[in-house]
């Protein structure tokens, strides 16, 4: 990698296992924290809304768990397959965040909730 130096690469090569050894856990809870959240709206959003936010949480958490944790375990130990899986976790990781986010703008919107 080009402007790293060996420290910078050693602490890389330390950090990656770690982060996908929390994998399987974080998509286990982040699934189970979607379809909680998505039972307790069931009766307060008539609409698909939560079953459409459901769905696409669940599958942006199997594809961080496809992308992430199995093609981790597949990758060589190669600079350059460790960038790409650095950068598709990054990139799946920040998705899921923006799905989680998500939810203020879908379900607690003024104009979508019957609050006054």
């Amino acid at each position: 990698m080009i402007g790293d130096t060996a420290f910078q690469w050693e602490i890389r090569a330390d950090q990656l296992p770690t982060m996908a050894q929390q994998i399987p856990g974080g998509i286990v809870g982040g699934l189970l924290a979607a379809w909680i959240l998505a039972f307790l709206f069931r009766d307060q959003f008539q609409d698909s809304r939560v079953l459409y936010w459901v769905i696409t949480v669940t599958f942006i958490h199997l594809v961080l768990f496809t992308s992430g944790y199995i093609s981790y375990r597949r990758a060589q130990s190669a600079d350059h397959e460790t960038d790409i899986w650095g950068f598709r976790f990054t990139f799946v990781s920040g998705t899921a965040a923006l799905a989680w986010g998500s939810i203020g703008v879908i379900f607690f919107y003024p104009a979508h909730t019957n609050i006054n």
